[in-house]
């Protein structure tokens, strides 16, 4: 008995040994497919890194264009605030005669006690006769904007370079207008400092690193203020030569040896339309890559413990396999399949066989057996489909696209979908469900035409979220659509913007030329609607002559109040209607922005109607921000 369990522990020793010399190529496939795989790890791991330092780059720039156009609009603002009060103080100084007391309008409270804008005005040899600040007997007759503005009836307004104020000691920039006597000769000059300060000042919007700055220059290069950070000092330039913008606006990287701080920076400029300024947006490249930094650290280890983890892995894949195969030496591949396919059935049937090139890889499919509804289904008989190859109906990349999924059925043994059938498919049907199951050396594919099916779960789809008559989305849509949109607002950290529009004078329509020319206006005020926003926002018809618009990713309730405008102003235009007949309407609109006022959908929606009430009673034709008090 010991004799026999001897014999056969030592032939299945021996039989082992030589499986094992014959199965060293699975050894060196699972070595060689784990050195593969860890290169192709950290290929894409650096692959990886050059994309998130790209994508650093491009964020950059755009933050730093979008900055400068809002510091562009923040100064223009502040431009033209000081542009109002020169005109201004000439219109009361020309209807007094030139009996205006700056000081009385100071001790009455009506400039602020810390106010970076300082106004005087000068008679005509230049002596000062009223202002904000101490009384000086100092003449700026010498001055060149004096002199400018007494040679120039037409001078408007003069914007200086920077100086030394001669009563307050420090930098300001000089804007002056000239003043006429009723006869038109010169009557002097009004003059306003503007401390550097008040250019420099920006709002939150822009949220300074510790290098990061803001500047306003001229077009000859000029500093007019700078910041740098956020400890409030405004210094007279960052550059170390000046800078040339020759174009209105861009965006580019400056090295190092360009700023007085050394350090790179990504600049945005853009150009004032109305004043000869140009402001200037730098972000440290140091703390724009800070980021970077951090995440290549976290890469790197992930890319160590991928490797550890492919090396652990082929061993324990050399192990299974060679086991696997030890199972299945002796068993033969199955040589019988069932037949899927019986003609009459709804489905088309094939029995398809696996057919290899010279590199062993399948490049082909031949069909050995179909079904009626399978050959009809792609507009042959079987006569004619059994024996043919599967590619033969097909072409272009079509073909290529159908051998990719039958591969990879053959891979994992199974594949079920449904498609919408191409062009340039044989398939006669529009919609398809498909499956494939590996039967040994081959596949076996099932076919159903669900073009009715898919068509009705469409016009379902419609009817619940299409408005009949505009075919704008409904309420019902909207309802699921926006808390979606909220969420990928919050994702960005911007803002979303819900404007209630409703149609004034819309009944007079329906009252006096009938239904069918209210549902003619509904319809082209819903192609107003919808060509005056972008592809990513949308329009919504929730009933009668209600309409939403719903914003996504805007930065500041300008901007709703910009397309609120447009939407006033496009309705405003006449319609035509039925027979030749134009009839105009109003707008009036309710705006709620998220996350400001509120944190819902339905929160949202209902704080732009009650807006869109509110702007009903001061008007027609008006638009509303949702304020607490109105709820």
């Amino acid at each position: 008995m010991r004799k026999v369990n001897f014999a056969q522990t030592l032939a299945l020793r021996v039989d082992r040994l030589a499986f094992l010399r014959a199965s060293l190529h699975i050894v060196f496939a699972w070595l060689l497919a784990c050195v593969v795989l860890i290169t192709l790890l950290w290929v894409r791991v650096h692959a990886r890194l050059d994309m998130e330092h790209e994508a650093l780059r491009e964020h950059s720039y755009r933050e730093a264009t979008s900055f400068s156009k809002t510091y562009a609009r923040q100064l223009a603002r502040s431009l033209e605030q000081i542009n109002q009060i020169t005109l201004t103080l000439k219109y009361y100084w020309q209807d007094t005669h030139g009996t205006l007391k700056l000081e009385k309008q100071l001790q009455q409270g009506l400039y602020p006690s810390f106010n970076p804008l300082h106004v005087s005005i000068v008679d005509a040899d230049g002596m000062l006769v009223t202002s904000t600040l101490d009384i000086s007997s100092k003449s700026i007759s010498d001055r060149d904007y004096f002199q400018l503005h007494k040679n120039n009836p037409a001078s408007g307004l003069i914007i200086s370079k920077p100086v030394v104020g001669i009563r307050l000691e420090k930098v300001v920039t000089l804007f002056s207008r000239r003043l006429d006597k009723p006869d038109g000769a010169f009557a002097g000059a009004i003059i306003v400092a503007a401390e550097t300060a008040y250019l420099a000042s920006f709002n939150d919007e822009f949220a300074l690193r510790k290098s990061d700055f803001f500047s306003v220059m001229d077009k000859d290069g000029t500093s007019f203020a700078s910041q740098i950070g956020k400890n409030n000092n405004t210094l007279r330039t960052v550059f170390s030569t000046l800078p040339e913008f020759p174009a209105s606006e861009g965006v580019l990287r400056m090295p190092a040896e360009k700023f007085v701080d050394g350090q790179p920076r990504v600049i945005a400029w853009q150009k004032l339309d109305n004043y000869p300024f140009i402001s200037v947006v730098g972000l440290s490249e140091q703390e724009i890559l800070a980021s970077y930094q951090a995440t290549k650290k976290l890469y790197y280890r992930l890319g160590i413990a991928g490797t550890v983890f492919f090396i652990l892995f082929a061993g324990i894949g050399v192990y299974l396999c060679a086991r696997l195969a030890w199972r299945k030496q002796r068993e033969e591949e199955v040589k019988n399949t069932y037949h899927l396919a019986i003609d009459g059935a709804r489905e088309g049937f094939y029995m398809l066989r696996t057919m290899y090139g010279r590199q062993h890889e399948i490049e082909d499919f031949f069909i050995e057996d179909c079904n009626g509804r399978g050959a009809a289904l792609v507009g042959s008989s079987k006569e004619e489909l059994i024996g043919s190859r599967l590619l033969q109906n097909y072409s272009g990349t079509f073909a290529q696209q159908v051998l990719s999924i039958f591969r990879k059925a053959m891979e994992t043994g199974f594949h079920e979908d449904v498609f919408r059938v191409s062009p340039d498919s044989q398939i006669c049907a529009k919609w398809i469900h498909r499956r494939l199951v590996r039967s040994g050396t081959g596949l076996a594919m099932t076919l159903r035409d669900i073009s009715e099916a898919k068509e009705q779960e469409q016009l379902l789809s419609d009817l619940a979220n299409m408005d009949a008559l505009t075919s704008l989305p409904n309420r019902y849509w909207l309802m699921n659509f926006l808390p979606l949109a909220i969420q990928r607002v919050k994702d960005n950290g911007s803002q979303l913007a819900l404007l209630f529009v409703d149609l004034d004078d819309f009944k007079v329509v329906n009252d006096t030329m009938g239904h069918l020319a209210g549902d003619l206006l509904l319809q082209a005020a819903a192609l107003r609607l919808k060509s005056l926003i972008r592809a990513s926002d949308h329009v919504v018809r929730l009933g009668g002559d209600e309409f939403t618009v719903v914003l996504e990713q805007i930065n500041t309730t300008e901007d709703a109040s910009h397309i609120s405008q447009l939407i006033i102003s496009a309705m405003s235009e006449p319609f035509a209607l039925t027979d030749g007949h134009v009839h105009q309407v109003h707008a009036s609109i309710g705006i709620s922005m998220f996350p400001r006022d509120g944190e819902d959908a339905g929160m949202l929606l209902q704080h732009a109607d009650q807006a869109m009430y509110a702007a009903k009673k001061n008007g027609k034709g008006r638009y509303r921000f949702y304020e607490a008090q109105l709820a």
